[in-house]
């Protein structure tokens, strides 16, 4: 989602303040006229017009000023109570890579409703996913033509932040109250394992214990479930989770770590000082963490930093594609680039990938060993969730299930499938499982009436 700064579509100009200006100037005229008088020289003498007219133009140009500060200085909750312009999916990102100056992106915010949040925050986040909420509900209400009135809703067994049960109970309070404010008049929610877990179990003639891997784009969860003919009719779905394990960890910090590995090799990491010295890694890692407010921050802070590398570096030729990285704001395109490259070697050996937003002309080419070798350490990362879940579920699963758009890399894939020799992998729906899923056990909760 991108909500837009609130920005005034017209100028409106003080006529009494206009009015002190002109008179001021007039007597200053006067003043310089007679003194210019005196020595002898000449002096151009503007009429009332004249002066009103150039007062006029200065003033707005200092209201634009003053516009275009306190666009910058607008904080998320301000341009949340002001926007009326939000953007949704892709049409969110586009706008945001190309208008970086101009609001504010949100990806992933589910990762963050479980965390510990002050009164404004929750307000924030609140309004956030009602909007969000309501963009979903509309797009379906016109498709489907006609009005929704129940929503079935998929949830994490916990979701991430540090609180426990505490966090828990904020985020779907959060979720409930948003679908409440759309128009929703009856909520469910379902464990999104589960929902995933639907598509693979409608195909089982006899139970199974799956663990079920969903790889998505701020979060990670493995859990192990019961399922099969057995389990479709359970009231009570806690009963079928064995173990569970999950963390902040997805598909955009694999972007993130591909970014920085590779990308910001052609952005002069690797360049060295003329002593030899090494560059801070800090200022290309702070480029590329889109995810981290606080790095973000201190990246737009490091123009002088920058400059000072250039001038003392060996070679700085690579270092200005950072300048320009730094001064037209790309992180978010930089970062970008690194996923559509990440998601073209889902299918293929290499990537050329067009970047003359950075330089004329200028097509790097990346491969999947590339990416593999940047994010190994997440890759392990992932295998320990794995292996945590399958240790509280005290036995070996009879398959694994894998999902989430993340998943579709075959560098995933291959993790896995190592991880767990001789169990069956089987793949689904990258991205329509556990929404297939809730649909059709939405459909059943609701008796029809969704």
């Amino acid at each position: 989602m991108y909500t837009p700064k609130s920005v005034r579509d017209t100028i409106d100009i003080d006529e009494r303040e206009l009015d002190r200006r002109v008179a001021v100037a007039k007597a200053a005229q006067t003043r310089d006229a007679n003194e210019a008088k005196k020595q002898g020289k000449s002096f151009r003498i503007l009429s009332d017009a004249q002066i009103r007219s150039r007062e006029q133009g200065l003033m707005r140009r200092e209201a634009i000023e003053e516009q275009r500060d306190a666009s910058n200085n607008q904080t998320l909750s301000e341009a949340i109570a002001s926007s009326e312009g939000d953007r949704f999916g892709k049409d969110a990102t586009l706008h945001y890579i190309n208008n970086p100056d101009s609001g504010f992106y949100f990806k992933s915010p589910k990762t963050f409703l479980g965390s510990k949040l002050t009164n404004a925050q929750l307000h924030t986040f609140s309004e956030i996913v009602t909007r969000i909420l309501a963009h979903v509900k509309s797009v379906a209400e016109k498709k489907l033509g006609r009005e929704l009135s129940h929503v079935a809703m998929g949830r994490p067994i916990h979701f991430h932040g540090g609180q426990g049960e505490a966090g828990d109970a904020q985020a779907l309070s959060i979720l409930e109250r948003a679908a409440v404010s759309c128009g929703f008049e009856e909520i469910e929610f379902l464990y999104e394992p589960l929902a995933a877990a639907i598509e693979y179990e409608s195909k089982l003639n006899r139970d199974q214990v799956v663990l079920v891997v969903d790889i998505g784009g701020g979060t990670s969860d493995c859990s192990m479930v019961a399922v099969g003919p057995s389990h479709r009719t359970r009231a009570n779905h806690e009963e079928t989770v064995l173990g569970y394990s999950g963390g902040r960890i997805g598909g955009d910090d694999l972007d993130i770590k591909f970014a920085y590995h590779e990308f910001m090799k052609k952005f002069g990491r690797l360049t060295k000082y003329k002593d030899g010295g090494e560059l801070p890694a800090s200022v290309f890692w702070n480029a590329v963490m889109v995810n981290n407010l606080p790095a973000q921050k201190e990246f737009q802070r490091s123009g002088p930093l920058i400059d000072s590398i250039i001038q003392k570096a060996a070679d700085p030729k690579l270092l200005r594609r950072l300048e320009t990285m730094h001064s037209q704001k790309l992180s978010h395109r930089v970062v970008r680039s690194a996923e559509l490259t990440k998601i073209h070697l889902s299918e293929n050996q290499v990537a050329n990938v067009p970047m003359d937003y950075i330089e004329e002309g200028w097509i790097p080419r990346f491969s999947r060993s590339d990416f593999e070798r940047s994010v190994d350490g997440e890759l392990h990362k992932f295998g320990a969730l794995m292996h945590e879940c399958v240790t509280q579920a005290q036995r070996k699963p009879d398959a694994v299930f894998v999902t989430g758009g993340t998943a579709k890399s075959p560098v995933i894939v291959e993790f896995i499938e190592a991880a767990h020799q001789g169990v069956p992998i089987v793949v689904g729906d990258h991205f329509g499982s556990a929404t297939l899923g809730l649909a059709t056990w939405g459909n059943s909760r609701f008796g029809g009436r969704i």
